[in-house]
């Protein structure tokens, strides 16, 4: 519910600023902004394996197919004249599988590199992406998996598209790298998801 009130609270505060602003697209700008990054398309996700480790039998093993993410991501951080971008983030992203779901809220930090020399004089501009996070799973489907620590290491690419100095709209590819924590009896393979993901953002 919370999420839902942030995300409809940037998404209106975005359209409002969009529709007052005066200044000429540019993608030269600098200084914080807040934003949102929605996932929406999935493709080659990797399968998921649970092996639970038996001291007096053999382990047994569980496999997660067609792994399958839709993340929601808030973000706040800043432009350098560059185009480089430092964030912080909060991913909430539920993780769909053959066999059961799970929620993970990961925080951490993206680094974004800019070429606007590839695309001057336009209000496009190229990036590619590397961050990592850490978190928490929770799931009432995949009991073994819950309440597990998972770490996010992100990389990505994409282009920006500028609407004015305060907005800009992306889209791009992301690879999502989950490595979960595991146990003494639980050993969790990594797994991964590609994704194509849009958002957008305004700038103070």
């Amino acid at each position: 519910m919370i999420k839902n009130i942030l995300l409809a609270g940037l998404l209106v505060t975005t359209i409002m600023s969009h529709i007052e602003a005066k200044e000429e697209p540019t993608n030269g700008s600098d200084g914080f902004y807040i934003g949102t990054t929605l996932g929406f398309l999935n493709f080659g996700g990797d399968s998921l394996n649970v092996t639970t480790i038996n001291t007096t039998k053999k382990n047994t093993e569980t496999t997660y197919k067609d792994v399958t993410g839709s993340p929601i991501i808030l973000k706040i951080g800043y432009q350098h004249f560059n185009q480089n971008r430092l964030e912080i983030y909060v991913n909430y992203n539920k993780i769909d599988a053959t066999g059961g779901s799970l929620d993970i809220d990961t925080y951490g930090v993206n680094y974004e590199w800019g070429f606007p020399s590839f695309t001057e004089g336009s209000s496009l501009t190229p990036y590619i992406m590397l961050g990592g996070g850490r978190g928490k799973s929770d799931s009432s489907t995949l009991k073994k998996l819950d309440n597990t620590d998972v770490v996010e290491l992100t990389t990505g690419l994409g282009v920006h598209y500028a609407f004015n100095q305060s907005i800009d709209a992306n889209i791009g590819y992301s690879h999502r790298t989950l490595v979960f924590d595991n146990q003494k009896t639980l050993n969790i393979s990594d797994t991964s998801l590609n994704i194509i993901e849009a958002g957008v953002t305004y700038h103070f």
